[in-house]
């Protein structure tokens, strides 16, 4: 029983990670191609360093700064991102669980897009429920603050229980 609980939570992390990674790119070329169509910039907002995404976004966004190119810093919890109304194409992927109120963020990158691509961690992800930078995880429609603090004891508890047996 042990090891099928620990196999299961790796397996768990790895399918995560690689279907994160293959939804990225998938959404991220969707992205890419509708603002080609339209003849807008496409923006990486919360860009980080990842590629093939950063080296292919006209414009890279975010709250810290990054060496990749096109790149603009943009205070945490801006009130008003500097780009007027629907003026590009937004690929936003894995922010919305970091940042303090996801609802002003949302609204602001719906004003400046003509189209907003959203990528979120997978809901079955463990590793996602106890990264403590995360303030929530999405699940549907759905948000649970905090996730941790039903992670931890949750495998916490599946481990003890694998362990006693």
């Amino acid at each position: 029983m042990k090891k099928y609980v620990f196999l299961g939570q790796i397996l768990n992390v790895t399918l995560a990670i690689v279907s994160e990674n293959l939804e990225r790119l998938a959404v991220f070329r969707e992205a890419r191609n509708y603002a080609d169509s339209v003849g807008k910039p496409l923006l990486n907002y919360g860009c980080a360093e990842k590629e093939p995404f950063a080296s292919l976004s006209d414009i890279n966004v975010d709250i810290v700064p990054r060496n990749v190119k096109n790149f603009m810093l943009v205070p945490p919890n801006s009130q008003k991102l500097p780009f007027a109304d629907k003026e590009v194409v937004t690929f936003c992927s894995h922010v919305l669980e970091h940042v303090e109120n996801p609802d002003h963020l949302l609204k602001e990158l719906n004003r400046i897009s003509d189209r907003l691509f959203i990528v979120l961690p997978k809901w079955w992800n463990i590793a996602a429920w106890l990264n403590p930078n995360h303030k929530r995880m999405y699940i549907g429609t759905y948000s649970v603050e905090k996730p941790q603090s039903i992670a931890w004891p949750l495998i916490l508890g599946i481990n003890l229980i694998a362990l006693a047996t």
